[in-house]
């Protein structure tokens, strides 16, 4: 088997804080000529991770490790596989972690009705709030920056990826079309301490 054009893939960019996990789960869908290599593959989803998380990982604690990206091809319905970040190893703030369910989120809009796609990113520390509790300018910036490349896709040259979500139930790919990136933090229901993927 290889990835053809068409394709819809899952990516999970795994992290981890300490004895918790954090996965970001991504759709993409191959839109030009997929490699016959499926290692290519692999290897383009997680530069793709890597180009979307560089600018965010400066905002990041520094004790919070980017560990793998995993790949699944859902439409033929088998494992690229799982292979290291091809840069990024850990976040690069060494101030203090806010506390767990302090997440920042970024929204991907549709042309779909009831299709929005969310995001809660990894969390950040004290010096990122501002006196109202809210998130900084700064770290807006980088969250943009990481919405930016998401909606952009991977370009390899050969081949693409744009994201977006997926109905498995009836196979509907739905492109993401815009972003919000909000300055109030968010909660993801069963991120809980001690919990993993």
């Amino acid at each position: 088997m290889a990835t053809a054009m068409g394709d819809v893939l899952r990516i999970v960019a795994k992290f981890s804080d300490g004895s918790n996990d954090i996965q970001n789960v991504y759709h993409v869908r191959v839109t030009d000529q997929a490699p016959n290599n499926d290692g290519a593959v692999l290897d383009g989803c997680a530069e793709f991770m890597d180009d979307c998380y560089t600018s965010y990982a400066n905002a990041m604690p520094d004790d919070i490790t980017f560990d793998s990206v995993a790949v699944y091809n859902l439409t033929q319905d088998y494992p690229l596989g799982e292979t290291d970040w091809p840069v990024l190893t850990a976040g690069a703030k060494t101030s203090n972690k806010l506390p767990p369910q302090n997440s920042p989120l970024v929204l991907f809009t549709t042309a779909v009705l009831n299709s929005l796609g969310k995001k809660y990113l990894p969390n950040l520390t004290v010096t990122d709030l501002e006196d109202d509790g809210t998130i900084s300018s700064t770290v807006l910036t980088v969250m943009g920056a990481l919405a930016t490349s998401i909606l952009t896709g991977y370009v390899s040259g050969t081949w693409n990826l744009e994201a977006g979500n997926y109905r498995p139930n009836s196979a509907t790919w739905i492109p993401y079309v815009a972003s919000v990136v909000r300055d109030l933090f968010a909660t993801q229901r069963r991120r809980y301490a001690g919990k993993g993927s």
